[in-house]
């Protein structure tokens, strides 16, 4: 493995752990439930960070596409939850690229990581290391998010 993907790759799969934790723990009835009314929903953070990981297979080299990524993507707004897949079929998706991507992560060569990013992302390199890095900790933000969502709907802490 690529030593400066070693921390990247252990934190992606620490992630992995913790989506998966949350999910378990998160309440069906309060899904689609936004907080306050104004922010995104349960339902629409695990749409988001799984299109986002399908973001990142894909700069590892992974062709695989999320079928309902449009309804999830930044500035996406909010619609009617029969529009969305089921948090079965979106965890079914996670489960499939996670698998994908923790495999490549391993042996991602120094070339791919080297090359140049198709997009930019604020205050880092526009290489594929440097925005799989970043994407990390974007990752990180949203199950903090997911965590708080569910302590809003009366569940327990996801950590501490």
């Amino acid at each position: 493995m690529n030593p400066n993907m070693k921390s990247i790759a252990t934190l992606y799969q620490i992630n992995s752990d913790l989506f998966r934790k949350v999910l378990e723990m998160a309440n069906s009835s309060d899904l689609h439930k936004r907080p306050y009314d104004k922010g995104n929903s349960f339902h629409w953070v695990v749409g988001h960070l799984t299109a986002y990981r399908f973001v990142v297979a894909r700069l590892l080299g992974i062709k695989d596409e999320f079928p309902d990524a449009s309804l999830f993507q930044y500035g996406a707004e909010p619609g009617d939850p029969a529009i969305y897949p089921s948090l079965e079929q979106i965890e079914n998706e996670w489960e499939n690229i996670t698998t994908k991507m923790h495999a490549r992560l391993q042996e991602v060569p120094d070339e791919v990581l080297a090359g140049e990013s198709p997009f930019e992302m604020p205050g880092v390199e526009r290489t594929v290391g440097s925005i799989v890095g970043f994407m990390q900790l974007h990752e990180s933000y949203h199950i903090g998010q997911l965590a708080y969502i569910n302590r809003l709907h009366g569940c327990e802490r996801l950590m501490g």
